[in-house]
């Protein structure tokens, strides 16, 4: 019996040329079979679908695929797919190159920016400088010192315009700026040597800190004493924004993770930070969202009486949302008021975002018959409250950016400068604290005994690590003490912080996907491949960025198939195939495929959402 080929498709005698335009030709049902065998795949969710001569593999699971021989297969549980490509996280630009601070000189290498740029305190050639804010003077008891306050690194401070006249330390008597932008510094790798600091200038909403490989601190990362004078309500910084009512986030890949958030919330920070924090892709039920709550803690209440004093409240700590600490509340020294009329010491301020809150000031009444009443802490780190009373001596002023003034006015008794400031410090390789080594973010206490006035709380520190994390040294949150007479501590809240692991950066890898073995019935000559995928970003060009192989004898030897655009079957997701003559391989029933995609990068990712080998 002769067949419609033969017969030319009845075209003459039952049909017209014509007629054939009505009518699906081979390729298009062929088509259309595939997708269809790929919903249905899909839609059931099996593992592998097996035909008579064929199989289809809808990668609704990884069961289809060999894992022994396949490379750089990286599998996509949510979405169910594979690619070379693996989402992670942002590690900063590594701009700075290598660079290590030490006690005599800066040493930098591979760098597109010169770390002198960077610097207004120390220089490559110079060598470090000594701290300009805050320090060791006046000297105390209860001071905190700013660490290796002889051989500082400061970084520039840019922007802001709220200036505070500064009442100790090497810039005692001056104007300086308290509520520059965010200090943002990009390493590949980071060094601080012994004895030596990194902080920066002066007050300044916090200092960010990416390095993409390991970091190394035997010195001391610093913001002590650098808490920003700044409402983080109120629109502020070089982008002219509040912080949102979330706080400070950060949204990272984490092992477990299962948060969600489109982007950073870094508003309020200044522009360069906002840029920086714009590289770290959204999280979508993958991560965690690290935030630094918009208001801290609380300071110390207000006391009445002798003594007096209330120590502010620690800022939360060891969860992935944490808080500045609260200012200590001002001491009473010798209220020995006649008539019952005693004085109330000044409450401690609130900590921001960017700062801990500022201690309150101290009274003196030694028998007079007036109530004195301290000055209240700054809650938006900004003047410690002043030490009211009767006397030129004994009732300082609370420690803040500046600090209180004392009673009378007296210099001797004026509340230190500086509240805790931030840091984030970011790693993408092995963070080290060694012995000796120190992350501080302390707040500030008063310089000696018998003075009333509050100490300023702690800052914050988050500091995120892709590798290993060893701390030898010690990461200084401890609330600055101070004392009112008969020595009753009148303490700021510790700083919080946050120390976890991140995933890593991400991966662009040219990966080979190879399947399992399904047995013919007998030994094929033609294979024919069918690859579902998707250029996720950039363009795929066939036969050059996807590759395609058929084997009959399990992967010993393969034969590239010739690919081919057959559809677009979803926005952006297509079926290719081709067919290939593998007779000439060695006889054999045991068929695979075998997927290439090469050239992968950051510009240029391919996701194969499943494929389908049929022979004959």
């Amino acid at each position: 019996m002769a067949n419609l080929k033969d017969t030319g498709y009845a075209v003459g005698k039952y049909l017209e040329a014509s007629d054939a335009s009505g009518i699906p030709d081979i390729g298009t049902n062929r088509t259309n079979i595939d997708l269809l065998n790929f919903k249905v795949a899909t839609n059931n969710a099996y593992a592998l679908y097996n035909f008579k001569d064929g199989m289809i593999d809808a990668y609704q699971t990884s069961g289809g695929v060999d894992a022994a021989t396949s490379t750089n297969e990286l599998y996509n549980t949510a979405g169910k797919y594979y690619s070379g490509s693996q989402a992670g996280n942002y590690f900063g630009n590594g701009e700075l190159g290598t660079v290590t601070f030490g006690a005599s000189s800066i040493t930098q290498t591979g760098d597109t920016v010169a770390i002198d740029t960077k610097l207004t305190t120390g220089s490559e050639s110079g060598g470090p400088g000594g701290s300009s804010y805050g320090g060791k003077s006046p000297a105390g008891d209860r001071q905190v010192p700013v660490p290796n306050d002889s051989a500082v690194y400061e970084a520039t401070v840019t922007s802001g315009g709220s200036s505070i006249s500064s009442r100790s330390g090497s810039s005692s008597g001056g104007t300086i700026n308290a509520d520059g932008d965010m200090v943002v510094l990009q390493f590949d790798t980071l060094t601080i040597d012994a004895s030596t600091t990194l902080t920066t200038k002066h007050p300044c909403r916090g200092m960010f800190i990416y390095v993409e490989n390991n970091c190394t601190i035997n010195g001391s990362l610093s913001m002590n004493q650098r808490g920003a004078k700044a409402d983080p309500t109120a629109s502020g910084g070089s982008d002219n924004a509040a912080v949102n009512a979330s706080g400070l986030q950060l949204p990272m890949i984490t092992s477990g993770g299962s948060s969600t958030l489109a982007a950073a919330t870094f508003s309020g920070t200044g522009n360069a930070a906002v840029a920086a924090v714009a590289n770290q892709s959204g999280i979508s039920g993958n991560g965690t969202i690290f935030t630094i709550a918009r208001s801290g803690s609380a300071g110390g209440a207000a006391a009445t009486g002798q003594g007096g004093g209330n120590v502010g409240s620690a800022g939360t700590t060891g969860a992935a949302i944490i808080s500045t600490g609260g200012g200590g509340s001002g001491g009473s020294t010798h209220d020995n008021s006649v008539s019952g009329n005693p004085s109330t010491t000044g409450a401690g301020g609130t900590g921001t975002c960017f700062s801990g809150g500022a201690g309150g000031g101290g009274t003196y009444n030694n028998n007079v018959n007036t109530a004195y009443t301290g000055g209240t802490g700054s809650s938006t780190g900004g003047a410690g409250g002043d030490g009211k009373g009767n006397a030129t001596h004994y009732a300082a002023g609370g420690a803040g950016n500046g600090g209180g003034t004392g009673v009378n006015n007296s210099a001797t008794w004026h509340g230190p400068d500086g509240t805790g400031g931030l840091i984030w410090l970011v790693v993408g390789g092995n963070l080290t604290i060694g012995s000796g080594g120190s992350i501080d973010v302390r707040g500030q206490g008063l310089s000696s005994s018998n003075t009333g006035g509050g100490a300023s709380g702690g800052g914050s520190a988050m500091i995120l690590h892709a590798g290993t994390f060893t701390n030898n040294g010690a990461i200084n949150t401890a609330k600055a003490e101070s004392r009112s007479w008969p020595s009753i501590t009148v303490d700021g809240g510790a700083a919080g912080t946050h120390t976890a692991q991140v995933s890593g950066p991400p991966q662009y890898l040219n990966a080979t996907l190879i399947s399992n073995a399904q047995t013919a019935q007998t030994a094929p000559t033609t294979g024919r491949l069918m690859i579902y995928e998707e250029a996720s970003t950039g363009t795929i060009t066939l036969d050059t960025d996807l590759k395609g192989y058929v084997s009959r004898d399990g992967g010993t030897t393969y034969t590239q198939t010739p690919l081919t655009l057959d559809t677009t079957y979803e926005t952006g997701k297509r079926l290719v195939s081709g067919s290939v003559d593998i007779s000439g391989q060695p006889s054999g029933t045991n068929m695979k495929y075998k997927i290439e995609t090469l050239n992968q990068s950051v510009t240029k990712v391919c996701r194969l959402h499943g494929a389908s080998l049929l022979w004959s």
